[in-house]
């Protein structure tokens, strides 16, 4: 299988050029030539002020609260008239800065008369930066939150406008359907393309507008988000999150969460398809029923395909992507009923005996107490988050990682589980079969492209592929729910656009994605270390909320106080892998320090930042070093390098917390939903 190799066509101007100003340099940011590498770990700590530390505004004597209680002389009325128009609850206005705003209530001054709109704001794609594809009259709210406020999130997102601010009334549609169902191009056809590039400006102004997303912002509290500057990252978390059923304009408007997933997976059965494998190693075979998600809504193509797939004593249902965009939920769970009962009628009306869906879309992908949610990692390395996986109680499908150091690790450590030595986009011509999992994790190189830099990167190709990979490993793992482990550096805004690449790849996927950054040592590591946790949610899934801290400095409020490294190194038995004293007696001088708590840098790729022994009478070994990484005992090395295997790694401990909260939501969610399925069938609990 051959390497990668760059390609004009699969280049993507927003995630190569980080600077607009840059392109007036000497070099040509077209040319792989003079593509070179920044390694924003190494700028982790020149960028920390700039985007955790930004100064704050001047604020005000005190901060107004938001959509606060109607009291005299404010009175709230059902409608006014603005422009010969009638305003109401639930119209949508256009505003002269070119946003929207989605009424809630309208409030007027007794005393003055003055008239107050209360609602949610809006904007086009076009002006998300890139984190939405920019779509004619697509919209997104924005939300903002603070965690101190216990209002739930509309209500604390209402903004106020006066009529002054208005520019003319617009009808909007609220859809968790996949674009472009219910836009304006439903009333038009492939042919009418040309005039709607010509009209464009009319349609802009005057054809329906329509809103899947929403984009949350939360704070720890209103000053921080009275202070937060376009610079700075003073917010505690972001979501660019699908509207939920229950947002949408009525049945005809939404989809229900069990039959987004079926079209993103494909596969409800109680069993996932790792299961499945291992209990059946050759799933194409007599009694089987397959699940074609097909991009060709030709009915006659499905039935010579049905055919061809009974002669090899399977049926096969061919579900298209009309059949999902064009028909409301309702009619959509029945056209999989009916392609599922007539692949049955096929084989003579005989019931398959290991059906890979049953009652069609009516059925989950469940965890139960002798069940497993599958797991893959992608860009494994020596395997901390699988380890991670092992302990959160996961079944460890599969991992990649193109190191043959690292591989060797990861093999050794878990050796029922698949490993692919290579690079991610040469995964990505496995089969689906092989790949599909519940959860995937990715910790892809955190490297970006630019034009204008001085340090060339070694792995310069391996990097762009992986990048551009991540799109394609969602395409064929399908999972439920992603994790993403990643500098922190990368939300400064030199980098937005890789990373509004980035969070654009699962976007484009359909998943809702959020992302924060947290320390690492609140939940529990020996060392003081921050990093962007991003969590993406697949279709019809709901995102995971990262757990609170459960550590602090203090120990106090019921928090543990930091793990000392004392009580790390300690705990390591004589006889443990990798921990070879004699070999850590080295003639360097070592400078004494204090275990008593955390160590106050990140262990890194080159080790503790030259510490040694607390006693300073030697180095660590390499267990030592592990175990600081949150590592067990039992996890061996192997190979060379192994240095930077454990400086690499995503510490264990840590990802454990945020897999068993993973796991935990699932298994809720998925409790929850079978209740709701037995209902509408009419059964008892």
């Amino acid at each position: 299988m051959g390497r990668f190799r760059y390609k004009r066509r699969r280049r993507d101007p927003d995630l190569i050029v980080l600077d607009e100003s840059e392109s007036e340099s000497e070099t040509n940011p077209n040319d792989p030539r003079d593509r070179v590498i920044i390694d924003i770990e190494e700028l982790e700590e020149k960028l920390e002020d700039e985007i955790f530390q930004a100064p704050p505004k001047k604020l005000q004597n005190s901060i107004i609260e938001r959509n606060s209680l109607i009291v005299p002389p404010l009175t709230e009325i059902r409608e006014t008239l603005w422009e010969g128009s009638r305003l109401r609850a639930d119209t949508t206005v256009e505003c002269l800065d070119g946003s929207f705003l989605h009424i809630k209530g309208i409030v007027k001054n007794l005393q003055t008369d003055a008239i107050t709109l209360r609602g949610w704001e809006l904007r086009r794609t076009r002006d998300s930066r890139g984190l939405l594809p920019k779509k004619l009259n697509e919209l997104y709210y924005i939300f903002q939150v603070d965690l101190d406020d216990k209002r739930e999130l509309r209500e604390q997102s209402v903004v106020e406008m006066d009529l002054s601010r208005l520019r003319k009334m617009r009808k909007l549609i609220r859809t968790n359907q996949p674009f472009p169902t219910h836009s304006f191009r439903s009333t038009y056809s492939a042919e009418n393309e040309k005039y709607i590039e010509d009209n464009e400006n009319y349609i802009e102004d005057n054809e329906v507008l329509v809103v899947r997303w929403k984009y949350v912002t939360t704070y720890e509290n209103a000053k921080a988000r009275v202070t937060n500057s376009g610079s700075s990252r003073n917010y505690h978390s972001r979501q660019m999150v699908m509207l939920s059923r229950d947002e949408c304009d009525g049945p005809d408007f939404s989809i229900p969460p069990y039959a987004q997933r079926f079209a993103w997976r494909g596969d409800l059965a109680p069993e996932s398809q790792e299961m499945k494998r291992s209990r059946n190693p050759h799933p194409a075979t007599k009694d089987t029923v397959i699940i074609d998600i097909s991009d060709d809504g030709d009915e006659k193509e499905s039935k010579q395909t049905q055919r061809k797939a009974l002669v090899a004593g399977q049926a096969k249902i061919n579900i298209s992507a009309n059949d999902f965009n064009e028909v409301n939920s309702r009619k959509f769970v029945e056209i999989i009923r009916r392609r599922f009962e007539a692949a049955l009628m096929l084989q003579e009306n005989k019931l398959p005996q290991n059906p890979t869906l049953s009652t069609a879309v009516t059925q989950k992908c469940t965890s139960g107490s002798t069940q497993k949610y599958t797991y893959g990692d992608a860009f494994c390395g020596a395997g901390g988050m699988t380890r991670a996986a092992e302990m959160a109680g996961y079944k460890v499908v599969w991992g990649l990682d193109f190191n043959p150091n690292a591989a060797t690790t990861w093999r050794a450590n878990f050796p029922a589980a698949r490993m692919y030595e290579m690079w991610a986009d040469e995964l990505c011509c496995y089969s689906r079969d092989d790949l599909i999992v519940e959860v995937l994790h990715l910790s892809p190189p955190c490297q970006v492209w630019s034009p204008a830099h001085t340090r060339a990167g070694q792995d310069d190709e391996m990097n762009f592929a992986s990048l551009f990979a991540v799109q394609e490993l969602l395409h064929k793992a399908r999972p439920r729910i992603v994790t993403l482990e990643q500098t922190f550096g990368i939300l400064h805004d030199q980098f937005r656009q890789p990373f509004n690449s980035l969070i654009r790849m699962f976007i484009d996927q359909g998943f809702s994605v959020s992302w924060q950054v947290i320390d690492l040592q609140n939940y529990g590591l020996p060392q003081r270390r921050r990093r962007l946790i991003i969590i993406a949610a697949g279709p019809g899934e709901t995102i995971p909320q990262l757990p609170k801290p459960t550590h602090s400095e203090s120990g106090h409020g019921g928090l543990k106080p930091y793990t000392s490294a004392r009580s790390v190194l300690s705990s390591i038995p004589r006889n443990a892998a990798n921990h070879d004293i004699q070999a850590a007696q080295t003639k360097a001088t070592y400078i004494p320090w204090d275990d008593s708590s955390i160590i106050p840098n990140c262990i890194t790729t080159g080790g503790a930042n030259g510490r040694g022994h607390p006693s300073g009478t030697r180095g660590l070994t390499q267990r030592e070093f592990a175990s600081l990484q949150t590592f067990p005992h039992t996890h061996v090395f192997k190979a060379k390098a192994i240095r930077k295997q454990i400086g690499n790694a995503v510490p264990p401990m840590v990802g454990k917390v945020i897999l068993t909260c993973v796991r935990k939501h699932l298994e809720k969610f998925d409790e929850a939903e079978e209740k709701e399925l037995r209902a509408e069938r009419g059964e008892k609990d």
